[in-house]
Order: C-alpha cells, then structure tokens, then sequence
C-alpha cells in the first residue's frame, strides 16, 4: 500500500490526533507550574501537511519540533511506529534517527529510540547494525529482556548458535520463562554441523550436553540414532528411534523410514510391528496412523497392512473406489499395496507439516518454523480424502 494512499493519510492523522490530545493533556497538566504553555505551533503546521496528504513533509516539521521541546518527542515515536507497521522502515529509520541526534533527551528517551531503531534495523534485515544497539540495550533495566529475545532472533537466524546459547542463558537469568529447549536445540545444530564435518567425537559429546540441558529430548535421541545407523549400530538406533516415538508421536513421519531401514537390516520387525500393535483406540487416531504408513510406503509388515486396510474401509469414498475389484476384503496384499501407493501421491499433494504459530507449511519438517522462528512449532497435517 502506498505511503499517500487515503488509507495511510488516515492513519497518520489519527496518529496526530492521538498524540495531539497527549500534548494537550501535557500542557493542561503543566500549565501550572508554567502558566500560559501551549502546543508549539509547528504541530499545527504538521498536522495539516498530514491533512494535505504531505507526509514527507510533516515528517520534517514533526523532526525540527524535537529542538522545540524534549516533551514533544512522543509524536516523534509514534509517526515513526506507523511507519514501521506500514512497512516504510526507511522513513522509521530516518525518524527515530533524529531522536537520537538530540542532545537533550532524557535517558529513557534515548534508551526507547535506541530500542525502536534497533527494531527498525531487524526489521529491515540489517543484522549487524541491530545487533550493535541491541547489545547496547542488555545493560538497560528496561529494555533488557527485549534486548536479549532479539538477539536470540538474530543469533539465530545467522545460524550463531554458541552466541544464541550465551544470549539464551542471559536471558533466562534475567527472568524470562526456561530457556532450556532453545538451547538444547542450539546444541543439536551445533552437533549436526560437527558430525557432516566428520567430527564424529564432538557431535557426541554436544548431544550429551543436550540431554543435560533438557532430559529425553527427541531432537538429540533421532540425531543419535542417525550417528548409530552410519556407524552400523543398528540395534542402538532401534532403541533410540522406538523411544522418540513414545515421547514424541508427531515424529511419526520421520521416524518410520529410519525404523524400517534398521529393522529390515537387523532382520527383527518387531520394534516396527509395535508401533503397528498398539493402535489407538481414537478413529481419527488410527486414520493418522494409516495415513503415515502410505506416506513413508511403509506397508510391509502384516499388522502395518491390516491398518491401511481398515482404514480404506472406513473410508466411503474409498470404499467405492475398490468395490469393483471385489471389496477391500477381497483385495490381496500387492493390489492393496499398489492403490496404498496410489493414494499416498494423493496425499502427498497437501503440506505434510503445519506450523500452530503462525501457519507456515511444507513438506519437510523443521525443528524451528522457517517463518515464525518458534522452535518444535510445526505439527503433521492429516487429510480426510472424503473432503
């Protein structure tokens, strides 16, 4: 939306207006410690730049009234949040800049303008420059949890996993709820980095310090259990794969390849045929179930394929489908097989994962939503074909 459209004037003006009955309030309430104050009338003047859809101008007369009075530099904080909301971080950036600038302002204000161009810098992707103030801001009383939270953002997203670990503890010693999953998190990427560089050793010892930091963790129990498969330990990652599903189910779709793989190698099913035997009383429940094993086109085990029978059988529309081959319990296992496998690229047309933060979708499962940044936000999405 463009900056002068009416839309945008009209926020800008009700800004104006909002910040303008605050300067009143301000004057009412100090008119008398100092008789005879009033607005300073280049507000006025841009105001009705505002009103004349002017608002590169207004900013100007907006920015030269900070010299006029420190009080007035809330109308400076708020056009240059509106900006901001409004995607113009350029003109937020040039607005709390000039807050900075002033060589009058109270502490709190200078720590507030530190913490809104930080914002405005993160917001525009410049990491560097946001990291700076937002280091700055760790010393402030006020500002510091806010400071620490971005800059775990930040660490982040330039995959700076020791120093989000460092900002993470920093911030959970200044009060903030637990930080142990984030950075036991942090430690797993730190450990998947090491063993892809052969680092086999360190890996290990970097999962150890995960499960310290948060016990039975599934993200470090999947990354040990890949390091036992390359290293041939088959009956290990069975272990290892068997538990992430008892304290994590919606890794099914992760864990199903990688469980077959180890079975079929050890030549023992029956780590594979539990996960099959224990079917959840739930319809919808099994219904995931079945749909999981024509996902991962894990069908081999008898149990397994009981499951995808029952569950085409429960299906009406499924059930037309196969009717004129005899009935789902007429089929024998290879054809059922071949439609399981038809239906799967059904299936698979839909996102596999949805993020419960923020919506984000796809078909490959992140530890942390590539969109919202929430770590073990994203959950596996089931389809009723009948819709």
């Amino acid at each position: 939306m463009a900056l002068d459209s009416p839309l945008v004037v009209a926020a800008l003006i009700a800004t104006a207006g909002v910040v303008g009955w605050m300067l009143g309030t301000r004057t009412r309430s100090a008119a008398r410690p100092k008789p005879g104050r009033r607005l300073p009338a280049d507000y006025f003047t841009g105001l009705d730049y505002l009103i004349n859809e002017q608002p590169d101008r207004a900013v100007e007369v907006f920015t030269k009234m900070v010299d006029v009075d420190t009080e007035t530099v809330e109308i400076h904080f708020a056009l240059g949040s509106l900006f901001r909301r409004r995607g113009e971080v350029d003109r937020a950036i040039r607005v709390h800049q000039n807050i900075l600038d002033r060589p009058n302002l109270q502490p709190a204000q200078r720590e507030q303008a530190l913490l809104e161009l930080a914002i405005d810098y993160l917001r525009a992707g410049l990491l560097d420059r946001s990291e700076q103030l937002f280091q700055k801001l760790t010393g402030s009383s006020t500002h510091r949890v806010a400071a620490l939270r971005s800059l775990t953002r930040i660490y982040e997203q330039q995959r700076d996993w020791r120093q989000a670990i460092s900002a993470h503890r920093q911030l959970e010693a200044s009060g903030a709820e637990t930080q142990a999953t984030a950075v036991a998190h942090c430690l797993c990427e730190l450990a998947e980095s090491a063993y892809a560089q052969g680092d086999v050793a360190n890996a290990r010892q970097l999962l150890r310090e995960a499960r310290r930091e948060q016990r039975r963790f599934p993200r470090a129990a999947l990354a040990r259990a890949a390091i036992a498969q390359a290293a041939g330990d088959d009956a290990l990652a069975v272990r290892l794969l068997s538990s992430v599903l008892e304290r994590e189910p919606k890794l099914l779709l992760e864990v199903l390849p990688r469980l077959r793989a180890s079975s079929q190698r050890l030549g023992n099913h029956m780590a594979l045929t539990a996960v099959f035997a224990t079917r959840p009383r739930d319809i919808q429940r099994q219904r995931e179930l079945a749909q999981s094993l024509i996902l991962t086109d894990v069908m081999e085990d008898p149990v397994a394929l009981r499951l995808v029978r029952d569950y085409v059988a429960s299906d009406g529309m499924l059930r037309e489908f196969v009717a004129p081959l005899g009935g789902v319990e007429e089929i024998d296992d290879d054809t059922l097989r071949r439609i399981a496998r038809l239906l799967g690229r059904v299936l698979a047309r839909g996102p596999r994962y949805r993020c419960g933060e923020c919506g984000f979708a796809g078909q490959t499962w992140f530890w942390q939503c590539p969109g919202c940044k929430s770590w073990d936000s994203l959950k596996p999405q089931f389809v009723d074909v009948r819709e």
